[in-house]
């Protein structure tokens, strides 16, 4: 798995704390600097030290509240020999961030045409889930015969009648 879906599972949890409550975004900034450094960076590749040396060496770099989000962030990537994404996580989160305030242009391939109430409910259910106001883009397929093809930057859900007799006519095959 490569880091940055790594680093992504563990700013997304970081955003979806920010959004609820906030954290101290400073204290993963000073995190980010503090595992940058070049003498910590050597510190944090050496297996001379162990886990719990690393964790705390960048703890007291940061001067934060043992008991705060970045504490534990740190705690839980040091246990995972993770130290090193910090500064990719901090740059996933401000991203995610930035993206929150904006829009995201989804298109939605259908087989019919969809109705207002029906647009309706799945820009409210996508900025559900996109944490970000929608620009919905419908375009008519009558070929996926049902259901709904969804593209949202880089994720893509087939929920057509087509993909799933495709995948029914994959696992028959195989």
């Amino acid at each position: 798995m490569s880091t940055a879906l790594i680093s992504r599972r563990y700013a997304s949890a970081l955003f979806a704390l920010h959004q609820e409550s906030g954290f101290d975004r400073e204290g993963l900034i000073k995190a980010t600097v503090a595992v940058l450094d070049t003498g910590a960076a050597e510190a944090l590749a050496s297996p001379l030290f162990d886990k719990t040396f690393k964790a705390s060496l960048i703890k007291k770099a940061i001067k934060v509240k043992n008991d705060s989000v970045i504490t534990r962030l740190i705690d839980l990537l040091a246990s995972r020999n993770k130290l090193s994404l910090l500064p990719e996580i901090n740059t996933q989160l401000d991203d995610m961030i930035i993206r929150a305030g904006s829009e995201i242009d989804v298109q939605v391939t259908v087989a019919t045409h969809l109705n207002k109430r029906e647009e309706n409910l799945l820009v409210k259910a996508l900025r559900k889930t996109a944490g970000a106001n929608i620009v919905l883009h419908v375009v008519k397929d009558p070929s996926i015969l049902g259901g709904l093809i969804v593209q949202m930057g880089d994720r893509k859900i087939d929920g057509s009648l087509r993909g799933k007799l495709n995948s029914l006519r994959q696992s028959i095959v195989h």
